[in-house]
């Protein structure tokens, strides 16, 4: 249930942002939680998603079919709507190439993770005091920072991102879940 309410806030999130359907003032609040609704769904994906990575050996195989699965979806797309509009040469060329030039950033960024997981594993695998000493320092550094200087909201942030909740993830698990009534065996 909760990823289903995810998934509208972004789908009504996507429209907001793409349409330009909300301009009024007067909706600009009902836009303004829209767009935050956004945010927290694509972070409550990304806690759901690190939640099983963490246990998981690297497969090289699941990140080619995931990329697969993305370009597949991606190409067809662009191809029906080729067929029904008038689409730019250089929209097309981004389309059939997706994961350059950041079109579809969270497909990048989710991969990237993958990608970073057996190195974020053995982050995870140092002792506890140092690792909550290390998210501490990580949050200052990702979320304070982001208040000094404005933000950028491209894949390279979003990377840096998802690295830190994977580890937050991660240590919410190994020593928080496992030491409660509901984790362990």
């Amino acid at each position: 249930m909760l990823r289903i309410l995810c998934m509208a806030f972004i789908i009504m999130g996507h429209f907001i942002e793409q349409t330009g359907a909300v301009t009024q003032s007067s909706s600009m609040v009902i836009s303004v939680l829209l767009g935050s609704g956004l945010r927290i769904a694509v972070n409550i994906f990304v806690l759901i998603g690190t939640w099983f990575m963490i246990d998981r050996k690297f497969n090289a195989a699941r990140i080619l079919r995931l990329y697969g699965n993305i370009w597949f979806y991606t190409a067809a797309v662009s191809l029906m709507l080729l067929v029904f509009y008038k689409i730019s040469l250089t929209n097309l060329v981004r389309n059939f190439f997706p994961f350059v030039g950041g079109a579809l950033w969270y497909g990048s960024a989710y991969i990237a993770l993958m990608l970073l997981a057996p190195l974020l594993n053995c982050i995870l695998k140092i002792d506890k005091d140092k690792l909550k000493i290390s998210l501490v320092v990580l949050f200052i550094l990702v979320c304070v920072e982001t208040m000094i200087r404005p933000m950028i909201d491209d894949w390279m942030s979003w990377i840096l991102w998802f690295s830190y909740l994977y580890i937050c993830v991660g240590y919410y698990k190994k020593y928080i879940y496992e030491n409660s009534v509901y984790g362990g065996d």
